[in-house]
Formats: C-alpha cells, sequence, structure tokens
C-alpha cells in the first residue's frame, strides 16, 4: 500500500483508486487470463501535476517520463478509436462509445508565431527562397497566414518544442539542407585587443581562487525547490511554469545550493577535501512579477586546511580559513579596507560561525559554515564552510592607481586594550581607521586574550598601527600624538583601557 500526498492526482471509481494519473495503474486493474471485460483510457495531464510524483514514492515509468514532459493533447480521442479497432480485429467483441472529462482550463493553447522573411534572413546569412517558407512550414503540419513577407505561424499541437521565431528558423534551415547554406567568409573590422571591463579582473580572481586550491564549477541555474529551501531564501523564487523536471523546477536564487549539490556528490565519493567556486547569476521575482538577477561568485570547502605534507601537522579547515580566501578576493578587487563584517543569523548558517559581509554600508553577502542541519541534509560529515557575494557590486569599482612609495622610514606603535567581550573586533579597527589621520597607513589585530589575569567578561586585544609620512620623517612626539588620539578614541567609545 502506498500514502499519498494530497498533491497526488488518481483515477478512481466511485469506491477506490486504481490508477496513480500519469504514474502506473493499480494492482486491481491488471488483465489476466480470465479478462473478458477491459476499460481503456486515454488520457493528456498537465505536467506541472505529473512532475516529480514518481520519483517521490520511488517509481520510475515510462508513462512519469512522457507525461511530465509533455504530451500532445489533441490525440487522446484517435489514439482510443485506434487502440478499440485493433482489439476488436484481433480479438473480437464490441466497442462502446467512449465517454470524454476535460478540464478546458488546464488544457494548453498554441499561440501564433509572428516571423519575417528579413528576420529569417539576418539568422540564416542569406536569402531564404521565399517560395519555399509557407510550403516547408505547411509540410511540417503548421497553419501559415501570408501576408506580403511577414507570416503568422501556429504549430501543430504535437510540436510544443516549437515556442519562438528562432524554433521556425531552425525547421525551414533543416528542412532546407545545411548543405545549400551558401559558404561566405566572415567580415569583422580588427579592433584593438582590449578586454572587457570586467573580464580583467574575473580572470585574475580565477587565477586567484584556482591558486588557493579551489576548482571552478559550472551549474545548471535550476534547482529543485527541496535543496534550494535549505540553502537560500526562496520566498522570492521563480518557479518555472513547465519544468523539465522536478529537480529543476525553480531559478536559483543563490549559487550555493548549486554548489553544495556538487560538493555532497565528490564528497560521497571518496573526495574530501574540495573546494569548489561559480560565478553566476542569481534570480529574483520583484514587486512588479518582473525577474531579477544579480550576478554572485560563490565558494565552498571542506576538508583539511592545508594539501597533506611533511612539514606540519594536519588540521581541518575552519572559519577563518574560508574568511582569509573571501579577503584575499577583495584584496584583488582593491576593495579590502571599504569591508567589513557584521554578526547575523542565517538560517543555513551556523549561528556561532558566520557573518554578513558589507561593502561600506551595503550588504553584499555572507560568509560561514553550514548549519548542521544542512549538513545532514546534504550527507555530508566533516564541516562545511561557504561565502557567497554579490561581484557585481565591487567588480567595477575603481582601476589601480598607482603611488609611489614613501622614501621615510614607518614607524609600528603596538597597543593592548582591554574592553568587554561583546565588542567585535572589525567594528573595533575600522574606528581606528576612521578616527586616525593621514599618517595611519594600517592597522591589524594580532592577538585576543580571554582568561586569567583579567577581568571577566572582558578580552585583551593587542593591535598593531602603522604610521607613515610621504614627506618627511615622523618624530615620536608625532606618533606618540596619534596614538594618544586613538586610545582616547576608544576609551570614549568602547570603554576600553590601555594596557602597560
Amino acid at each position: 500500500a502506498l500514502t499519498l500526498d494530497a498533491d497526488m492526482l488518481v483515477i478512481a471509481d466511485d469506491d477506490k483508486a486504481i490508477a496513480l494519473a500519469g504514474i502506473m495503474g493499480g494492482a486491481n486493474s491488471v488483465i489476466d487470463a480470465d479478462t473478458s471485460e477491459l476499460v481503456l483510457e486515454a488520457a493528456w495531464f498537465n505536467p506541472a501535476v505529473i512532475a516529480g510524483r514518481a520519483r517521490r514514492i520511488g517509481f520510475h515509468t515510462d508513462a512519469s517520463h512522457r507525461f511530465e514532459r509533455g504530451v500532445d493533447y489533441t490525440l487522446q480521442a484517435q489514439a482510443i478509436d485506434l487502440a478499440s479497432q485493433l482489439i476488436v480485429e484481433i480479438c473480437g467483441g464490441q466497442a462502446h462509445t467512449p465517454s470524454v472529462a476535460t478540464d478546458t482550463e488546464q488544457l494548453p493553447t498554441r499561440k501564433s508565431i509572428h516571423i519575417s522573411a528579413a528576420q529569417i534572413d539576418a539568422v540564416l546569412g542569406f536569402a531564404f527562397p521565399r517560395h519555399e517558407i509557407a510550403t516547408i512550414l505547411t509540410c511540417l503540419g503548421m497553419s501559415v497566414a501570408v501576408e506580403g513577407e511577414t507570416y503568422q505561424v501556429t504549430p501543430p499541437s504535437y510540436r510544443f518544442d516549437i515556442t519562438i521565431t528562432e524554433d521556425l528558423i531552425e525547421e525551414l534551415a533543416r528542412v532546407w539542407g545545411y548543405d545549400k547554406v551558401p559558404v561566405a567568409s566572415v567580415k569583422v573590422e580588427k579592433l584593438a585587443n582590449q578586454a572587457p571591463q570586467d573580464l580583467t579582473p574575473r580572470r585574475d580572481l580565477q587565477r586567484l581562487l584556482v591558486d588557493k586550491g579551489y576548482h571552478e564549477a559550472i551549474s545548471y541555474s535550476f534547482i529543485d525547490e527541496k535543496t534550494a529551501s535549505w540553502l537560500s531564501n526562496t520566498s522570492t523564487s521563480v518557479k518555472l511554469i513547465n519544468p523539465l523536471s522536478a529537480e529543476l523546477a525553480v531559478m536559483r536564487t543563490s549559487l550555493l545550493p548549486s554548489l553544495a549539490k556538487a560538493l555532497s556528490y565528490n564528497v560521497n565519493r571518496q573526495q574530501h577535501d574540495m573546494r569548489l567556486y561559480e560565478f553566476g547569476h542569481g534570480y529574483t521575482q520583484d514587486k512588479k512579477g518582473g525577474v531579477l538577477h544579480t550576478e554572485k561568485l560563490a565558494a565552498i570547502a571542506t576538508g583539511e586546511a592545508l594539501p597533506m605534507q611533511w612539514g606540519y601537522r594536519a588540521r581541518a579547515m575552519d572559519f577563518f580559513d574560508i574568511k582569509g580566501d573571501l579577503e584575499f578576493v577583495f584584496a584583488q578587487l582593491g576593495v579590502l579596507d571599504d569591508i567589513h563584517y557584521q554578526r547575523a543569523k542565517h538560517e543555513f548558517l551556523h549561528p556561532g560561525q558566520s557573518a554578513t559581509v558589507f561593502y561600506g554600508e551595503q550588504n553584499i553577502g555572507f560568509v560561514g559554515a553550514l548549519h548542521p542541519n544542512v549538513q545532514k541534509n546534504l550527507d555530508i560529515d566533516s564541516k562545511v564552510f561557504a561565502f557567497e557575494i554579490d561581484i557585481a557590486t565591487i567588480i567595477y569599482h575603481r582601476s589601480p592607481v598607482a603611488e609611489s612609495l614613501s622614501k621615510y622610514p614607518e614607524i609600528r606603535r603596538d597597543i593592548s586594550v582591554l574592553m568587554a567581550q561583546g565588542y567585535q573586533s572589525a567594528d573595533i579597527l575600522a574606528a581606528i581607521r576612521a578616527a586616525s589621520s593621514e599618517l595611519v597607513t594600517d592597522v591589524r589585530l594580532f592577538d585576543v586574550y580571554i582568561g586569567r589575569n583579567i577581568p571577566r567578561n572582558t578580552k585583551s586585544m593587542a593591535i598593531a598601527i602603522y604610521l607613515q609620512d610621504k614627506t618627511q620623517t615622523l618624530t615620536d612626539e608625532q606618533a606618540d600624538a596619534v596614538i594618544a588620539r586613538i586610545t582616547q578614541m576608544l576609551s570614549e567609545n568602547f570603554n576600553a583601557k590601555l594596557r602597560g
């Protein structure tokens, strides 16, 4: 016995179900040696009603394969008449008049396609014989209305692969013969070999990620709704009206679901150290019903932090490894100083190992470890880390500007400050940069201590501050004045105390 979901269609009599519509007949409708009466059924089902239902219950049948991809909705009467005729001729008996049940709202309608001779010529690259256009299309079973050199074409019901102008042009070229297409030299204007504005940084990023051990993945823009719900926000996802299968039912809003499936596939085939990245688009539905697409860069990784070798002890990848890889991307694009992170809750990320990424004040993505529940769904035991950013937002940021190096020495001053544990290091460093003068060239956190000899619920942060002047050698007094302003700001804004 099968337990069916509410959205599964059945064919039934007054007492019970006798078949799963478009999938398989029931055991109570089989034919055996004692069968003397037959009930024939010829049906058309909306592919969206059949798609994925068979796999959901572990079936894979010829019927489901055909119906979920679409069949001709006008041939049912002819099919049942022919079947009845053959049974009567071969086996004898008498055929009764068929009964018909139709839901006209579900039936598709064939829309006509407008095409002109000029469009055909433009696509094929030569003047297609005008007298052949209507003849070929008519011989292919299409209804053609001719008005001068324009044609209104309605494909037959069984040609649901023909929906746009290019489909008609393809049919014309196929029947006419590709061997008859005249050979011509391609004439192009020679231009300077200049790559598009975004291509050079994109290639640089590809090389960078490959150097970091990542493999490029290229996946479909479609994905199954279940996986999408694990790893992205599906409230604005675009659902396909007539998907090829249930596994390709929605447009992805994020690249992460596709990468996660690819990672799971490889890990379950003994590829335990795996890093993947992908450039692609995410698709969302706007309030007006239109489709927005955003160019993204995403990466996913699991396994050892570094390749196996004898010189160091192996360790598993952690949050800071994936965050470091992401910061290499930002550094390559020249925007690292404009990036900061904030703790944020993402349902598909680990609550203690994730962050939202900001470019200035703009939210451009996330970085973190996948939530344990998501890893369980993906059947991956080791920790998985990922990031995704809206790459188009920053790839056009600015062209690199060369600056001459200062010929005067750089000074490094280290400060150690004590503050409450709740403050984020990114906020501290950002505040120091904002409050500093032009003499501060870099600020780096190099140690965090929590433990004995300091008050509870506090932490000690050691920060290196680099100072340099482009016009003269800095004096100790100038450097001391800058450090004094920084420590005063930390005391006022974060209640931080300078440690000796």
